[in-house]
């Protein structure tokens, strides 16, 4: 049973370098795997649990906590086309208040609930125009308010599931 530091090379050609406890990947160390995809940070019972980062091949990464092999807490992701997700996770998912940046220059700031936009928001795109309102499930829902990039309100209504009403 291995405790303290070491090298463990799986049958697939993964590898792990780091703390053991009790024979179980606990504490600090570096799990590759075959595919390139690499994860750097603290192990919990054999599970990624604590702070670490995680890269893919592609070059997304995610960097904050986890919780049995799940993002979970205070935590970034980057995708490879240069999306961005700053904020809370739970179970791997996007969940709670957080900001998501889109390469294409819009920006979320709000809740999320499952990976999806839910309850309020500011939603701003590349020219500085703003929706200000609620979403469920990643579509606009409730009352809202647009404004221009100068701020003067633009438009003013209630959407029904992502459909705008009296319309």
């Amino acid at each position: 049973m291995m405790h303290g530091k070491g090298i463990y090379k799986f049958k697939n050609g993964d590898v792990y370098e780091g703390d053991y406890q009790n024979g179980e990947r606990t504490g600090q160390g570096i799990f590759t795997y075959t595919d390139k995809r690499k994860y750097v940070g603290q192990f919990k019972n054999g599970l990624m649990d604590g702070f670490g980062t995680y890269t893919w091949p592609d070059g997304s990464r995610y960097e904050g906590y986890w919780v049995e092999d799940k993002e979970h807490g205070r935590g970034k992701f980057t995708g490879a086309n240069g999306d961005v997700y700053d904020g809370e996770w739970a179970a791997g998912e996007m969940n709670g208040e957080g900001v998501l940046r889109l390469a294409d220059g819009t920006k979320f700031k709000g809740h999320f609930k499952d990976g999806m936009k839910n309850g309020k928001g500011v939603e701003e795109d590349a020219d500085g125009m703003r929706f200000e309102g609620s979403y469920l499930n990643d579509l606009k829902d409730g009352s809202f308010v647009e404004k221009d990039r100068s701020g003067k309100v633009i438009r003013k209504g209630i959407y029904s599931r992502g459909r705008l009403m009296g319309q």
